[in-house]
């Protein structure tokens, strides 16, 4: 019975937590800019998620001190905001975000401005991975959306429209005198690898292939950059 009792009461406390947030949340919102309302239904019924996660996280935004509830869409670059428990708004993208999760984990979501494979520039959400005085480590996650595909003869299936996630991609910036550089796409090919590191290419090969280390893992990166930031002082 006293169990039952305790998990009663923590349920209760969850929830009133979550109430609280809510409530804060919407009292703070005349301290962001910039707001849409999110109606889109065009994504109703498809297999998978848009989202780096589902749920609401409570959140810190730049240097408000209201506690917020959010959550990414990754297809559609927004940070979404709960209002209420009916009212979802998105954050617009014409004004740059800091959020620091407060789920107990402390990641660090910037929206920044970056280039696509063709070019264009264009606004997303990446997660801060690693700062120091030389260098920042940013991951951009990335989902696929594709859409249903209707039977066209007796001997196919129809396919779902559904999300798919991709691999991620990361970015570098490096530090000059007192400002950091805006992001470089970190490539995964050698050709493209061998122009990126330039006359240091050697090395970082060496260095890659010596302690097995890969460019599409976190703490690789890490290691392969303070070398690259360190060697080009010699």
């Amino acid at each position: 019975m006293k169990k039952i009792i305790s998990y009663v009461t923590s349920i209760l406390f969850l929830t009133s937590l979550q109430c609280q947030i809510v409530q804060n949340s919407a009292e703070g919102l005349n301290e962001l800019d910039f707001f849409i309302h999110l109606n889109n239904t065009k994504y109703d019924n498809v297999e998978g998620s848009k989202y780096l996660f589902d749920e609401f996280r409570p959140a810190k935004i730049n240097t408000i001190k209201t506690t917020h509830l959010v959550r990414f869409d990754v297809l559609e670059h927004i940070i979404e905001l709960k209002k209420s428990e009916s009212e979802i708004m998105g954050l617009s993208k014409n004004k740059t975000y800091s959020v620091t999760l407060l789920d107990g984990s402390n990641r660090i979501f910037l929206t920044k401005d970056f280039q696509d494979d063709n070019k264009q520039v264009k606004n997303g959400i990446f997660e801060q991975l690693h700062q120091n005085q030389k260098f920042i480590l940013f991951k951009r996650s990335r989902i696929k959306f594709q859409e249903a595909k209707p039977i066209k003869s007796s001997y196919e299936k129809a396919v779902p429209a559904k999300f798919i996630p991709l691999e991620d991609v990361f970015y570098v910036s490096f530090r000059k005198n007192e400002e950091y550089s805006g992001l470089i796409k970190v490539p995964q090919k050698k050709k493209a690898l061998k122009l990126f590191f330039g006359k240091y290419f050697a090395k970082i090969e060496k260095l890659v292939k010596e302690e097995k280390l890969k460019f599409d893992l976190e703490q690789d990166l890490i290691k392969i950059f303070n070398y690259y930031v360190e060697i080009r002082k010699e």
